[in-house]
């Protein structure tokens, strides 16, 4: 490996916290977000069309689903 690659790898390593600190704490399950079953806070949101969306408008007669992906890609 090049010296010039050493370098990059190791500036970029020393960016990486959980390479430096070890494992990370785990967070309690009530402070990661809304629990299963709560109810959602208000949320008015613009959709492509610049319509705006809030959940009331969107659920129907049996509710609505809501399903946050989180994605590496975005």
């Amino acid at each position: 490996m090049s010296r010039a690659a050493l370098l990059l790898l190791a500036l970029l390593g020393s960016r990486i916290p959980s390479i430096q600190q070890g494992s990370p704490v785990p967070v309690p399950i009530e402070k990661r977000g809304p629990q299963v079953g709560s109810v959602a806070p208000p949320i008015h949101l613009h959709d492509q069309s610049d319509h705006e969306r809030t959940l009331e408008s969107l659920a129907g007669k049996q509710g609505l689903v809501l399903l946050f992906v989180r994605s590496a890609d975005w």
